[in-house]
């Protein structure tokens, strides 16, 4: 029985890896599969979000207009650097 766990585990966790989207990170996370990497799943979206939030930072800070940062804190990032 603990192989076939395994097996579906995997068979639901790759698709996910290998596509490496926050998309793909969600769908596996709201699936109704066995989380055992969900951990990873949880971290790899977090990380997603955090080069996001600094993707949209860096027009803002190399810009440094009053529109550039209010384009930043009006996008749907983390917003760390607010």
């Amino acid at each position: 029985m603990l192989t076939i766990i395994k097996v579906l585990t995997v068979i639901s966790w790759q698709p996910a890896r290998q596509q490496n989207t926050e998309a793909a990170y969600q769908a596996y996370l709201d699936g109704q599969t066995l989380k055992r990497p969900a951990d990873e799943a949880k971290l790899r979206l977090i990380e997603k979000a955090q080069a996001e939030d600094e993707k949209a930072w860096q027009p803002a800070r190399q810009q440094n207009t009053k529109a550039a940062y209010q384009a930043y804190l009006d996008g749907q990032t983390l917003k760390r650097h607010a």
